[in-house]
């Protein structure tokens, strides 16, 4: 891929969110981390949520597929605020046919699947799957609103990526 600009920090021309389905958390956790607040929004806007959540759910699925007791009882629902839209995309993560999957909501409205309720922005998405921020540090930081079982919620942050020791969460 050609660069656009010369600037060392502008990504946009390096990242494209049809690479990040293959490539997955390794190629989000390079391109969030050091990114300030503005950054980050910046390079969020310009990739594809959908099919970078579709890649990305797809792999915390996998991640998750230990736990397929507990997610059997008990799903997750994601709520993904992102700039482009007024409502949330939302993914469950739960099971199927006896194996975790994440799946999009039919229509994003909200369903009577009961479970754990994870509510973030886009990009705080992107810090989470990275590794760059934990469910605790988001939510302690009102970046992330969560809801529901303490043990379902445990269990998802254990799946999330540990942050580095030189991180500040």
């Amino acid at each position: 891929r050609r660069r656009h600009t010369r600037c060392s920090r502008d990504w946009s021309s390096d990242v494209c969110s049809s690479d990040l389905p293959v490539e997955r958390a390794g190629r989000v956790a390079s391109l969030v981390a050091g990114l300030d607040d503005r950054e980050l929004r910046r390079i969020a806007a310009g990739l594809d949520v959908d099919v970078t959540l579709a890649g990305l759910m797809a792999e915390l699925a996998v991640r998750c597929a230990p736990d397929v007791a507990l997610l059997a009882v008990t799903p997750v629902r994601w709520e993904v605020v992102a700039a482009d839209a007024d409502a949330p995309r939302v993914w469950l993560l739960a099971v199927a046919g006896g194996m975790v999957v994440a799946a999009p909501e039919a229509g994003g409205q909200a369903s009577a699947v009961s479970g754990l309720r994870v509510r973030v922005s886009f990009p705080t998405f992107l810090r989470l799957i990275a590794g760059v921020v934990t469910l605790d540090g988001a939510v302690h930081d009102g970046r992330a609103e969560v809801a529901g079982p303490p043990e379902v919620r445990a269990c998802l942050a254990a799946r999330l990526p540990e942050v580095p020791a030189s991180s500040d969460h």
